[in-house]
């Protein structure tokens, strides 16, 4: 996720929060190492949840699913990130790419969430 007019690399600065296909967090320029090692292949669907819901227990935390099930912890935000618009994202080379911003969730997780084509616009 990023913000309006940020770098296109994601996790290059303060502006943006990425995942890599290694497992990989990405923050200003970090990189930390957070989930399984089970890699996705071709027909894999990943899916990255930002939950921004008052009063849950994951607020304000990102994760990553691959085929509906969770592959790592729930990621803080950064504090500067919290409270501001942030955009789907998505930098790519070498892959074949489809998106899905529902309705209808391909492989949804476990439990009930909406699909950013049904979050709320404020």
């Amino acid at each position: 996720f990023s913000l309006a007019h940020s770098s296109p690399i994601m996790g290059d600065n303060e502006t943006s929060v990425a995942f890599d296909m290694g497992g990989n967090f990405l923050y200003n320029r970090s990189k930390a190492s957070v989930c399984s090692t089970e890699r996705p292949n071709f027909y894999s669907t990943l899916g990255v949840l930002l939950n921004v819901e008052e009063g849950t227990s994951n607020m304000h935390t990102l994760s990553l699913f691959k085929d509906g099930k969770r592959i790592c912890q729930p990621q803080p935000l950064p504090a500067f990130l919290q409270a501001k618009a942030l955009y789907p994202t998505v930098t790519y080379r070498g892959v074949t790419l489809q998106v899905n911003f529902g309705p209808v969730l391909r492989n949804p997780p476990p439990f009930n969430v909406c699909s950013l084509q049904e979050a709320p616009i404020d």
